[in-house]
């Protein structure tokens, strides 16, 4: 049974799993969290006003309604115990309490860490950039491997493309907006091959739009799920260099490719390696 009051704290925009996690391991339950007076909530470090109104406006028959919608149209909801979550992000110490998904689900449940290659870089790549990120996609399905990145254009689209151009190849798309409002719109059908195929990814509301800060926070989970991370192009103030910077806080492994793009030579010369085909 999904549990609605769960669902509706983790979906307080700006409330961080890190977060979540604290307030229930203070009130020890979610209702309790949610029919906390104001002055109990502001107790807890890391609370202020405008988390508090968030909470008291929690309507749970609104959360129930849009669950309802959700499910209809094919989403997912997992919780952080659901049998389909990833479990490579259960260590994370801001795990998603809630992930919404789309696509071969089920196939969630079955991914080991060390089969799973993030492929991440530019938008716009040289054409040696696109070249390496779908031959990279390529090798890591013939292995086995699950590719994991952000359907972006650019390296992010060559990898799920790479991926899905081997027969049983599987890959997990993480986005930054809403898995019923998928961004880039993507041509040659990318979008649909990845939900007949793989999996969209997202922890914030199904319907939600495209943000700067949910770009930003979707590369912890790309990060997390894969082991390792392979940043193909990009310069050093590329937002794939969250992903990498991400990797580097998670102990996780970091590969590039042999571009003379700034990021990649800070990745080299910052402990990385240079990932050989």
């Amino acid at each position: 049974m999904l549990d609605v009051e769960w669902v509706a704290l983790s979906l307080i925009p700006r409330l961080s799993g890190k977060l979540f996690y604290t307030l229930l391991a203070h009130f020890g339950s979610t209702s309790t969290i949610i029919s906390a007076s104001r002055a109990d909530l502001l107790a807890v470090v890391g609370v202020g006003e405008t988390t508090v109104k968030a909470i008291h406006a929690i309507s749970l028959s609104d959360t129930e309604n849009a669950l309802n919608l959700w499910q209809k149209a094919g989403v997912s909801c997992l919780t952080l115990g659901a049998e389909h979550y990833p479990h490579a992000l259960k260590s994370l110490e801001d795990a998603p309490p809630t992930l919404f998904a789309r696509g071969q689900v089920e196939r969630l449940s079955a991914l080991a860490l060390q089969e799973c290659l993030a492929i991440v870089g530019t938008r716009k790549p040289s054409e040696k950039g696109r070249t390496l990120a779908f031959r990279y996609a390529v090798n890591a399905s013939h292995q086995g491997q699950a590719v994991i990145s952000g359907m972006a254009y650019g390296i992010d689209a060559a990898a799920h493309n790479g991926a899905l151009g081997v027969e049983g190849g599987f890959t997990v798309a993480v986005l930054g907006c809403g898995v019923l409002k998928p961004y880039p719109n993507h041509p040659h059908g990318l979008t649909e091959r990845i939900l007949e195929r793989g999996v969209m990814l997202c922890e914030c509301a199904p319907d939600a739009t495209v943000s700067v800060p949910r770009l930003i926070s979707r590369n912890r989970l790309i990060s997390g799920l894969s082991n390792p991370v392979l940043m193909v192009e990009s310069s050093l103030e590329g937002g794939a260099m969250y992903a990498v910077r991400f990797a580097q806080a998670q102990g996780k492994p970091v590969f590039t490719a042999p571009i003379k793009a700034t990021g990649n030579q800070y990745i080299l010369a910052n402990g990385g390696q240079a990932m050989k085909l």
